[in-house]
């Protein structure tokens, strides 16, 4: 029987791609071919096809969210991962989190036929450009939890992983820890050998792949354990259940507090039980007072001037762009139709924002 396949990628032009290949075998029915993560999960279920092609954009680095959804239906798919980047840290994380195979878009034909029928063996498939090195690491047998460098590198060790991963040298290393270039070059040969690692080259390159992708975590983590609240002024429901949902996959404990008008958000902001919102989400084309005159009514007001509002808006309008960022924006986003850009984007603006040094609070008026 043909090894039947979907392909959930949010690009059309990778889909097609995709597609092309794949029925150029007779041995592999191409079931279909989603654009949204809602739409895949439910083909998935209706479908139930061997193998799930999955565009890297869906697996996100809070616990990929997306690929975990696939493999807990009633009968879950093999799911290859397909990628635009070469990154082996992601590799892992996608093959550790349930995927059975992590590719580069540009694989051609026969080899992505054969990645599918592999996949459908339930075999590994992976890269061969991603090296030996982590074919190594996720075949040594180890347990999953002693791959991770802070689960089997020592506190001194970890540091210098750390530092050597920003691009540090073994000088600058020992002056900041305050030991000698010695110990340093000790700490990597002890971290190599943990690693499994060959070479000072190869440990610089894993390091500074490590520390690029934790640190978009620690960031992403920051904004979620963030307690002010989130004020989005919005009256489109769809866009509003946007902004939940992608809050919700990014797992944050934000509050988000929903203004359906900007005379609603207004006495939000001017209610002295309210707390000073983080950052105000605004959209501009609203009835009754829009987007430009509410920005502009609380730029008048001192209590309210300095406060970060971010445009999320659909209008592409040079002179709408122009007049917000006249009144003081702190950024300008047009909206996503689809949802894994969506919440890209979200969860852009929140790695983003987790660094951002909020305004000054208003100085508290004194009491006559």
């Amino acid at each position: 029987m043909a090894i039947r396949v979907l392909i959930i990628e949010e690009q059309s032009i990778n889909r097609a791609g995709i597609r092309s290949h794949l029925e150029t075998d007779p041995g592999i029915e191409v079931l279909g071919e989603v654009g949204d993560a809602a739409a895949g999960l439910s083909a998935v279920n209706a479908s139930q096809p061997d193998v799930v092609i999955l565009g890297a954009s869906f697996c996100r680095t809070r616990g990929e969210p997306v690929l975990g959804r696939l493999l807990r239906v009633s009968q879950p798919p093999a799911v290859l991962v397909l990628s635009e980047r070469e990154d082996a840290w992601i590799a892992e994380r996608v093959l550790r989190h349930g995927a059975m195979g992590y590719l580069s878009n540009d694989v051609n034909a026969n080899t992505l036929a054969s990645a599918v029928r592999q996949a459908a063996r339930q075999e590994i498939v992976l890269d061969p450009r991603l090296g030996n090195r982590l074919l190594r690491h996720l075949a040594s047998g180890f347990p999953t939890s002693e791959q991770d460098p802070p689960q089997v590198l020592s506190s001194r060790e970890m540091e210098v992983f750390r530092l050597t991963g920003q691009g540090k040298e073994a000088k600058e290393i020992a002056a900041e820890l305050s030991i000698s270039s010695r110990t340093v070059d000790v700490h990597r040969a002890n971290i190599r050998t943990k690693l499994r690692i060959q070479g000072t080259h190869e440990l610089m390159r894993s390091a500074m792949e490590w520390e690029h992708h934790h640190r978009h975590e620690r960031r992403l983590r920051a904004f979620c354990q963030e307690r002010t609240p989130l004020l989005l002024v919005e009256d489109d429901e769809v866009d509003i259940l946007s902004v939940q949902r992608a809050l919700r996959e990014l797992e944050t404990e934000t509050r988000l507090v929903v203004a359906r008008s900007a005379d609603e958000a207004l006495r939000f902001l001017r209610s002295p039980e309210n707390p000073r919102p983080g950052l105000v989400l605004l959209d501009i084309k609203m009835p009754g007072m829009n987007g430009e005159e509410f920005l502009a009514e609380i730029r008048r007001d001192p209590d309210l001037r300095n406060l970060p509002v971010v445009v999320l808006t659909a209008s592409r309008l040079e002179e709408d762009k122009s007049r917000m960022y006249a009144l003081g924006i702190s950024g300008y986003l047009m909206k996503r139709a689809n949802s894994a850009e969506f919440l890209e984007m979200v969860g852009l603006l929140a790695q983003y924002w987790s660094l951002n040094e909020p305004p000054p609070s208003p100085t508290p008026k004194a009491k006559s």
